[in-house]
C-alpha cells in the first residue's frame, strides 16, 4: 500500500518513472495531426466530422486539439442602456 502512495507522490512532483524503467513519457501518446489545417478548415465551415475523417483521427480528438490551441471566447456583458431625459 505504501508503494502505491510513493508513486502517486513521484507522479505528482513529476518525477514518475514508466512500468519498464525506460525514460518515456507516461500515458497514450497524443494523436499526431496538423490542428492549424483542422482549425483552417473548420473556419470554411467544414464540419467536425469531415475534417475528422479527412485527417485519420476521431472527431473528439480533433475538437479537444482545436479547443486547446484556440483561446476561449470571451463574452461581452451586456451595457446598459441610456434612457434620454429630454
Amino acid at each position: 500500500m505504501l508503494q502505491v502512495f510513493a508513486q502517486l507522490d513521484e507522479f505528482i512532483a513529476g518525477r514518475a518513472v514508466s512500468k519498464s524503467g525506460k525514460d518515456l513519457a507516461i500515458g497514450r501518446p497524443k494523436s499526431l495531426f496538423r490542428v492549424d489545417e483542422a482549425l483552417r478548415l473548420r473556419k470554411l465551415g467544414t464540419s467536425w466530422r469531415k475534417i475528422a475523417k479527412q485527417l485519420g483521427v476521431p472527431e473528439a480528438t480533433v475538437r479537444v486539439r482545436c479547443a486547446e490551441k484556440c483561446p476561449p471566447l470571451q463574452v461581452e456583458e451586456p451595457r446598459e442602456q441610456r434612457t434620454s431625459t429630454a
